[in-house]
């Protein structure tokens, strides 16, 4: 699941308009998607993201494992901008709206984080607890490293896809895995990304 943010009205000093896709609707044969060669996708991969670079209040996205913990640290340090529904249904992908007051003040802030190292020091320690937190057992192979084979679960004598980390990391034992709370990651370089397209957005919705 990933969350799509885009601005409501965000600045394009050039009035660039932005390359749609050219492979979404071939009408001409009947309004089947057409087929894009590979030089046409490069072509349009190339021309947005030149317009994505000059207008970066236009669209902002993150997956879901980056974007709540980006947003939990939007509303530990906007909490005086931010409503409690915004809080919320920011959590959400339902379409809910920050108005442009509210997306400039985001980004002062953010900005603010950023540049007094506060921001740094809320990753060090994020990180820092992320790293302690314990191991737990499977629940797709019952703690044992072998499942049976999908879609069934438990023991078996099929390597499990669900604790598969313990064979590119030595130090996870076999049939463990690592919390949930560890998958999801916070880097200050989506903050200022993101601080940049608040700043630039008019006003954004989460999709």
């Amino acid at each position: 699941m990933g969350f799509d943010v885009y601005g409501l009205n965000p600045i394009n000093p050039n009035n660039l308009i932005r390359p749609e896709y050219p492979g979404w609707i071939d009408m001409e044969s009947g309004g089947k998607p057409k087929k894009l060669t590979e030089k046409e996708r490069d072509k349009w991969i190339e021309d947005a993201d030149k317009y994505e670079e000059a207008v970066p209040g236009h669209y902002f996205r993150n997956n879901v494992w980056w974007w709540r913990p980006l947003w939990e640290f939007v509303c530990e340090t906007c909490d005086h901008v931010l409503t409690e529904e915004d809080m919320e249904m920011g959590m959400e992908n339902s379409g809910h709206e920050i108005n442009k007051a509210k997306a400039e003040e985001i980004a002062k802030t953010l900005k603010k984080h950023l540049s007094d190292q506060s921001a740094n020091l809320y990753q060090a320690n994020r990180d820092a607890e992320i790293e302690s937190l314990p191991f737990v057992d499977c629940d797709i192979c019952d703690g044992t490293g072998y499942r049976k084979p999908p879609p069934e679960s438990g023991a078996g004598h099929k390597d499990c896809n669900g604790c598969n980390s313990q064979y590119k990391d030595p130090n996870v034992p076999v049939g463990k895995r690592l919390m949930w709370a560890a998958n999801y990651a916070f880097d200050v370089e989506n903050v200022a990304n993101f601080a940049t397209f608040c700043e630039n957005s008019g006003g954004f919705e989460i999709c």
